[in-house]
């Protein structure tokens, strides 16, 4: 399913992109200014996910991606109250929409299998190598522990959370709380794609785990075929996005399970959590 989901998302991107080239076009041919509402309409959500890519310290998704959404509806507006013929251009700016919506409610929404419950014991990850890891082992020598399940440094989303556990360490130190970060990639992976920020330093004493994509234990983690397509060439699996606070002895007394890739949480809000170690 989730192939079929990352491949149609491509496909919604690319035919907005083309509908757009093509109002900018058709607008200049024949000077209807309906076409510039199609345009406006049609390339809202990749300019929307285009500047999050590039900004995504300062810009942030939510659940309705507000501005994309404010763009593809100021777009049909537009093109409603200008072609009062309803023309092409009418028909065009409503599929539009239709292609919005699902990528909204459907094309970024996250599955998750049966998880593990709270007041349970995390369960064994197997890392690359072959090798197993216990988060009873790690939450022993603190006061506990916060795993964070990272769908990948290609995404925005992922990339917002780490920098913001970075501003967030004091508070983490204090409490005696071991953060872990766990994705389909290394350490080295993420600080390569973070380095071209300044601030972006990743502390020593984070832990990295490296899913192993193989292994039957990992299977309820991970999103076969879950990264972009465009990503294919470097891999096909993503993380399924997911956040874990656990006691000093590996039980889970919190966990976080979005229903979409675009809002996986905060620092903030997983702070707001460590007071459940303390009961």
């Amino acid at each position: 399913m989730n192939k079929f989901k990352v491949f149609f998302t491509f496909l919604a991107i690319i035919w907005l992109c083309l509908c757009g080239a093509g109002s900018i076009y058709a607008f200049f041919a024949s000077g209807n200014f309906a076409w510039a509402g199609v345009s406006i309409n049609a390339f809202a959500l990749p300019f929307w996910l285009l500047v999050r890519q590039i900004q995504p310290t300062g810009i942030t998704a939510d659940s309705r991606e507000s501005p994309a959404f404010a763009g593809v509806l100021i777009g049909l507006g537009l093109v409603l109250l200008i072609d009062t013929k309803k023309g092409m251009a009418v028909y065009l700016a409503i599929y539009n929409l239709f292609v919005f919506l699902i990528y909204l409610n459907h094309l970024s929404a996250v599955r998750h299998s049966s998880m593990p419950a709270v007041n349970s014991s995390f369960p064994e990850l197997m890392v690359e190598g072959n090798q197993s890891w216990q988060a009873a082992d790690v939450c022993g020598n603190f006061g506990g522990a916060l795993l964070l399940f990272l769908r990948g440094s290609f995404c925005a989303e992922s990339r917002i959370q780490v920098r913001q556990l970075m501003c967030a360490q004091e508070k983490l130190d204090a409490r005696g709380v071991k953060l872990v970060l766990v994705s389909m990639e290394t350490r080295a992976q993420w600080y390569e794609r973070l380095r071209c920020d300044p601030q972006a330093d990743i502390p020593g004493k984070w832990l990295f785990l490296q899913l192993d994509r193989d292994a039957a234990k990992n299977v309820p983690f991970i999103a076969s075929s879950g990264a972009p397509f465009v990503r294919w060439w470097w891999g096909r699996d993503a993380v399924r996005p997911s956040t874990w606070l656990l006691d000093a002895e590996g039980y889970i007394v919190w966990r976080y399970l979005p229903d979409n890739y675009r809002v996986p949480g905060s620092g903030a809000q997983f702070l707001e959590q460590l007071y459940r170690l303390e009961e």
